[in-house]
């Protein structure tokens, strides 16, 4: 039975896991079952056609190809082997139909008089829900052709160095064998002489003679008598020089594609250093050996950007595999330079869309490495431009919109001529990259007159993100208020809410608009919220509309929208709360919260206990936003976070780590609680303060020492680092600091000295496996057993730098992985047209964290900062 020992595909999961060299050598993971990285994987479920071939080391004459199946079997359609050279030969086909959910072998028997060392499976993955997996595939055989007798045995000649051709001829002349009885005082048959060819000990062969009885094996064996030869006896070769042998060495290590890949796997622990050693091996002409340098590259990651002018050429590979690996190693290393990043370009434009794996992989690399796209491959991005997510389509569109008014450019011939979905996406891209498309405002106006209803809703919502100071853009508003089609109306309201083009004329008409869909709530809405940005002229106009109906839902709206200047709406506000329906209750509640006065408390509260679900959730939300929160408030809001449903549980959590400082108290108080859930919340609560946490911390360490509960500790972990990865965190001072000699060192201020800087440490160190876990505990067991006055000096000055490295290291990373988040979520607000309060949190949320940058940034010394 013989294992592959190379492998290719038609496609492949990732350039490890899953890819076609875990089905080579024996099973993995037969007789198991599941979706196990050590099989191969095709590169998406139900993908169609797909086809695996593996490569043997020894040529057979096969008698049965065994396929071990260990997820979602029975998708092979066409099993071939193939000869030495190239001739492939089909032994079976048949139909795809799913089978039992369990590891299988499937067993194809064989009946071929020729030598094979390749298989191919054909698979129809459609037929069987979800991934195929094949671990391992079997040719049974020999390497010595069954013959019918001994003497037929000893005139076979096999070699499988040298394969033979289709029909399989000996690779000797056939030799005539002849035996007689001795006369008297001669030979006797046991003594008859053996001459077969025996490999050299470093390469090439000898013959060698001996004395022995006939016998079969895979060489060639002549049995004759010493009388009966005819030809000259080969002596054997002269010893091979040192040099000899070393070369020899080498060729058999350059012909040992495994050897290779293993010691190309090894070089990942030199990290840069191993890099040099690594970059030949990508120019070899094995693809196998290619992709393990690749992968190791990859391994190495950021370290190896050494490599990157070499990867950019491995994009246009012929081998899929090869391109596969190298745009992963790229994304794993980085782009530092125009140039790589120019080829990663070219290689997003030219691969087609159902490779969205790689896809996924080159435009993550390009996101990621800060630069801007090249003008020349501008044009080609966005023609590709409406790839979805999964394939890759959110890092295009953040990769492009660093292209600014570039990429504007290359939309306005989509905007003006392309396809209604592309004026659409073109359209909505414009929204990301903000002000900077400005070149492109006289297309978008133009196509706010576009025949399709979406096309001119997508046109319309863009004006004001690309030019809110445009004039212009106020002007195109007001007019489309007339479309005729309402979805387009109220994105034109929702336009005029957000620009920041402020003219006495605007609001007038405004005002006036206003007044013709005031039985409109939805587009009279907005346009409140519009007028309520120019203040006191529009007080009046408000406390009309809250006396009429209709008219009090836009009044609701425009004294929220007022904010401090719709204090006098409050009791008006509470009149219209006891006689109204629950989503008129939850839009006064939000703009009770947007005023945000005390005034609005006794409301709020009445709130927070209403039978409905989506009102207390409101009210949670609306306290949070009270000017120097009470007691009572805070009491109200920790009463919510044990609310039954989760949601408006959330809502008060949030709310509480909103307000922050005055509410730490009653946070680090559910801590010492008994009950694991109040922990739980308490723990939660302190995630949401960030800076303001942070004199909760010796209390947190205290707690760690004590739970029992390995979730609440891995969560304490966790929100001890979430506080030390903000910037400006001031860590409270420990009682550590005070003692003077261990008389005067209490057991627990040492034990918590030594696990902070044991955490700090670990944080700095990342994820370990479990054996270096494991060491990592016992290096430390010691520090917590012998105090002595050194550590407890040591610890003095190791725990704070510890601390302003973590905190300096996370904050920029994490920060700037929120950013990002941030401006998604938007960018998904805007997709589902999400207009309301979600759509200004998420807006919130990105200008927060963009702050946090800011303010990192600023604690950084000069030679860093520049």
């Amino acid at each position: 039975m013989h294992w592959a020992a190379s492998a290719e595909a038609s496609s492949q999961y990732s350039t490890k896991d899953w890819s076609p060299k875990q089905s080579t050598g024996e099973p993995d993971i037969y007789p198991e079952y599941g979706d196990i990285k050590k099989a191969w994987a095709p590169s998406g479920p139900d993908s169609g056609t797909e086809w695996l071939e593996l490569t043997y080391a020894t040529p057979v004459y096969p008698t049965r190809v065994e396929v071990y199946e260990t997820y979602n079997p029975g998708t092979i359609v066409q099993v071939e082997v193939g000869s030495p050279d190239g001739t492939w030969y089909t032994v079976w086909t048949g139909a795809a139909t799913p089978a039992e959910e369990i590891a299988r072998i499937v067993t194809y028997d064989v009946d071929l008089q020729v030598l094979v060392d390749k298989v191919r499976l054909t698979l129809d993955t459609a037929k069987v829900p979800g991934w195929n997996e094949i671990d391992a595939t079997a040719l049974v055989g020999a390497a010595l052709k069954q013959v019918g007798s001994q003497q037929e045995a000893a005139q076979q000649t096999v070699s499988s160095q040298v394969p033979a051709p289709e029909p399989p001829q000996p690779a000797h002349p056939q030799q005539e064998v002849t035996q007689t009885p001795p006369p008297d005082g001669r030979q006797s048959p046991s003594d008859v002489t053996v001459t077969a060819n025996v490999p050299h000990p470093i390469g090439g062969s000898e013959q060698n003679t001996a004395s022995s009885p006939a016998t079969t094996s895979d060489t060639l064996v002549v049995i004759q008598s010493p009388t009966e030869i005819t030809e000259p006896l080969l002596l054997p070769p002269p010893p091979l020089s040192f040099e000899e042998k070393l070369a020899a060495i080498d060729a058999h290590y350059e012909a040992d594609i495994d050897a290779q890949v293993a010691v190309i796997e090894s070089l990942a622990v030199l990290g840069a250093s191993g890099v040099s050693q690594l970059i030949p091996y990508l120019t070899h002409t094995n693809n196998d050996i290619v992709v393990a340098a690749l992968d190791t590259l990859g391994e190495i990651g950021p370290n190896a950007k050494a490599a990157g002018p070499h990867l950019g050429s491995l994009l246009t590979h012929l081998d899929r595999s090869v391109r596969s690996a190298a745009v992963s190693a790229i994304e794993e290393i980085g782009i530092t330079d125009e140039g790589l990043s120019l080829a990663v370009q070219q290689y997003v434009i030219q691969t087609p869309s159902s490779e969205y794996s790689s896809l996924r992989h080159a435009l993550a690399a390009l996101n990621e490495s800060g630069l801007a796209p090249q003008k020349e491959t501008i044009a080609g991005l966005v023609d590709i431009i409406d790839l979805t997510d999964y394939a890759g389509g959110a890092d295009l569109r953040g990769f492009l919109a660093k292209g600014g008014d570039v990429t504007a450019q290359a939309l306005i011939p989509m905007i003006q001529n392309g396809q209604a979905n592309q004026k659409v996406t073109a359209a909505n891209f414009l929204v990301t990259i903000g002000p900077s498309g400005a070149i492109a405002l006289p297309a978008l106006i133009n196509g706010c007159q576009d025949a399709d209803v979406n096309v001119r809703r997508r046109m319309v919502s863009a004006l004001a993100y690309v030019a809110p100071d445009d004039p212009q853009v106020a002007t195109t508003l007001l007019g489309v208020l007339n479309d005729a089609n309402e979805d387009v109306v109220y994105e034109a309201a929702v336009g005029l809410s957000r620009i920041a083009y402020q003219d006495e004329a605007i609001i007038e008409a405004i005002l006036t608009y206003i007044q013709k869909y005031l039985d409109k709530s939805r587009i009279a809405n907005p346009l409140a919220s519009a007028a309520a940005k120019y203040g006191a002229p529009i007080v009046p106009k408000v406390e009309q509309w809250l006396q009429s109906d209709p008219g009090y839902q836009t009044g609701i709206r425009a004294a929220g929208a007022l904010g401090s200047l719709g204090v006098p709406f409050i009791p008006r506000l509470t009149l219209l709360y006891a006689q109204a329906d629950t989503e008129t209750k939850t839009n006064i509640i939000t703009a009770l919260g947007n005023i945000g006065h005390a005034d609005a408390y006794p409301l709020l509260e009445q709130a927070a206990g209403a039978p409905e679900s989506q009102i207390r959730r409101g009210a949670a939300r609306a306290l949070a936003k009270l000017p120097d929160p009470t007691p009572e408030v805070i009491d109200t809001l920790v009463k919510l976070t044990g609310d039954g449903n989760y949601a408006t549980a959330q809502a008060a959590v949030q709310a509480l780590g909103d307000i922050g400082a005055p509410a730490l108290d009653k946070a680090v108080a559910k801590l010492a609680s008994d009950n694991t859930q109040e922990r739980v919340l308490g723990a939660a609560i302190l995630s949401e303060m960030g800076i303001a946490a942070a004199p909760a911390i010796p209390a947190l360490y205290e707690l760690l020492l004590k739970e029992t509960d390995e979730n609440l500790k891995a969560a304490y972990n966790q929100l001890l680092f979430d506080i030390w990865k903000l910037p400006d965190v001031n860590i409270p001072e420990q009682n550590i600091v005070t003692a003077v000699n261990l008389a005067d060192l209490a057991a627990t201020d040492w034990q918590l000295a030594v696990i902070t800087a044991k955490e700090l440490v670990r944080m700095i160190m990342g994820p370990m496996e479990d054996e270096e876990t494991v060491l990592f505990e016992q290096q430390w067991e010691p520090m917590f057993k012998y105090p002595s006055m050194e550590l407890v000096d040591y610890f003095i000055e190791l725990n704070p730098l510890l601390n302003e490295f973590l905190a300096t290291r996370a904050a920029f990373v994490e920060t700037g992985y929120n950013y990002q988040n941030a401006l998604s979520d938007a960018w998904a607000a805007l997709s589902f047209a999400d207009q309301n309060a979600h759509w200004k949190e998420r807006c919130f949320r990105s200008a927060t964290v963009r702050s946090r940058c800011w303010a990192c940034r600023s604690n950084l010394p000069p030679s860093v900062k520049n």
